[in-house]
């Protein structure tokens, strides 16, 4: 393996880095669930993506450990080849207890999905995305997640064509999950050999080690699992695959809220965990995730508020309406997991996965005793209110226990109170724009949509001088770290 030195990791070069790349992956996958939505329709759509969400739920306890491992790796003075071969061992043994389970459930599985051939496509599911996101997850144990976030965007340029030609030739759902398995085992193996480690037989004392994070790491991963993919599960439960794909369809319009937040969260733990070790001071490197993490969430939330509908009508069909209630709800949603998921991977930075874990337990609580009374009142929109409490619980609780691990953490710093500005300029324009020229054809929706994410980073950049050091700072080290220029050459630009 590569020497892990997570603290010389440029937080904004990798975000910059793994921002493109889960720009180009977001742009591929959404182009293709355009397709793939018109084509199937919402209950095929719903079908599938019941399906994928299963799988995301059970692979939890893997990924936890994966966690464990991944925390381990960080650390100074560890064997990475005795940490890998403990992670294979538990993968293979917890793989085979999920096929005997799921062979147990096959009947429920089949009525959940309302596929005669749902188990055998959840099987196969689960055994390569789960391989692909654990070893995404070691890999991120280096603080690379620019490279992680490549291989990825790479999964989806072979997946979605792949699923596009199987779709379009009639296979369905079966080819949307050959195309996503064959492609998800693939950047599995690439992940793997980027990992570059020699698995060995592990010495007890090394499980002993991953055992006393894991202990909270596994549960945490458990109940934290995206509240959009436990709604999603519950929602399938009660209304069917239905309306689950008119859930799906609005939450895939807000994921590119996601771009910049979760790559920059995602580098700040092992940074965090490898200066904690060494006794430095964290304030500042969660301050400067905190300010932009919701850079791109807070434009989609005030685009939504000012046309939701159109939104999805222009880009899904008519058929897809119903899906425009749910946008504002979801986009505020991602806007709050954007403001959380540092706080939770500086806890668990600082070695605290039992703080990460009764935040997590807090909000899934929450999730449940409003989600579902809610969804037997209001529908699918009650849970949506479900997932927006719980992650707003989670936030708060996280909130109260950074402050006591991490001194002087600002919320409200002055790049995000200007984002905050910009946002509701946009808003404002958006509103007049669209009440002034009819949109229609769909292509002026688009124009529309372009026009309020001009005038949001344009005003971002004018009020905010903050703002405009760190973007010249953040492409410098992206040239420097990215493009390998000479240190001189780099400097000069």
């Amino acid at each position: 393996m590569t020497e892990i030195e997570p603290r010389d990791v440029s937080i904004g070069s990798e975000a910059l880095s793994g921002g493109i790349a889960r720009g180009v992956l977001l742009l591929i996958g959404f182009l293709g669930s355009i397709v793939f939505a018109r084509v199937l329709g919402a209950t095929e759509f719903g079908a599938f993506y019941l399906l994928v969400t299963l799988e995301n739920v059970v692979d939890r306890p893997i990924i936890g450990f994966a966690q464990a491992v991944k925390k381990r790796l960080s650390e100074s003075q560890t064997d990475p080849s005795e940490l890998l071969g403990a992670f294979l061992i538990g993968f293979a043994g917890f793989s085979l207890l999920i096929v005997i389970i799921a062979s147990v459930w096959k009947s429920w599985i089949t009525s959940y999905v309302q596929r005669g051939d749902a188990l055998f496509l959840f099987l196969v599911l689960f055994l390569t995305l789960s391989a692909q996101e654990a070893f995404s997850t070691l890999l991120g144990a280096t603080g690379r997640l620019g490279i992680v976030n490549w291989v990825d965007a790479l999964r989806s340029l072979l997946t979605t064509p792949a699923q596009l030609l199987f779709v379009l030739t009639g296979f369905g759902v079966i080819g949307m999950t050959a195309g996503l398995t064959g492609a998800s085992l693939a950047a599995s193996f690439l992940l793997y050999y980027i990992l570059h480690i020699k698995p060995t037989v592990p010495r007890r004392e090394v499980f002993s080690s991953l055992f006393d994070y894991a202990k909270y790491s596994i549960p945490s991963s458990v109940v934290s699992f995206s509240y959009d993919r436990i709604g999603l599960i519950i929602i399938g439960l009660y209304l069917g695959p239905k309306i689950s794909g008119y859930f799906e369809a609005a939450l895939k319009l807000t994921i590119p809220a996601l771009v910049v937040g979760m790559v920059a969260a995602g580098v700040l733990m092992p940074k965090v965990s490898q200066m904690s070790s060494q006794g430095e001071e964290l304030s500042q490197e969660v301050d400067n995730v905190l300010s932009y993490s919701s850079i791109f969430a807070i434009p989609i939330l005030f685009g939504c508020l000012a046309i939701a509908d159109k939104i999805v009508i222009t880009i899904y069909g008519g058929d897809f309406a119903p899906a425009g209630k749910f946008l504002v709800g979801l986009a505020f949603y991602r806007f709050m997991d954007t403001r959380t998921k540092p706080l939770l991977n500086t806890l668990r930075g600082v070695d605290r996965p039992d703080l990460d874990l009764y935040s997590n337990v807090s909000a899934f609580v929450t999730l449940l005793v409003v989600g579902v009374p809610a969804l037997h009142q209001f529908g699918a929109m009650g849970m949506l209110a479900g997932m927006i409490c719980a992650i707003c619980t989670q936030f708060l609780i996280a909130t109260i226990y950074i402050r006591k691990e991490v001194e002087s953490v600002s919320h409200l710093s002055r790049p995000f109170i200007s984002q905050i500005v910009a946002g509701i300029v946009m808003f404002v324009s958006i509103t007049v724009l669209s009440d002034i020229f009819r949109l229609s054809p769909w292509y002026r929706v688009f124009i529309l949509i372009g026009t309020g994410a001009t005038i949001y980073f344009v005003t971002v950049l004018a009020i905010s001088g903050q703002t405009r050091r760190t973007v010249s700072f953040v492409l410098r080290d992206f040239v420097k770290e990215k493009v390998r220029l000479p240190d001189k050459l780099s400097s000069d630009t």
